[in-house]
């Protein structure tokens, strides 16, 4: 993620992002709730 973004557009770029691809942990393990901020 480039530093020159404003917190607003990083915000919503993360939120975008996870719409379709989450985060997940170096050690991925199953999830049974929705994700959350």
């Amino acid at each position: 993620m480039s530093a020159n973004v404003n917190p607003v557009q990083q915000q919503n770029a993360a939120t975008n992002l996870q719409g379709y691809h989450p985060a997940v942990p170096a050690n991925p393990a199953p999830v049974n709730y929705p994700p959350t901020d």
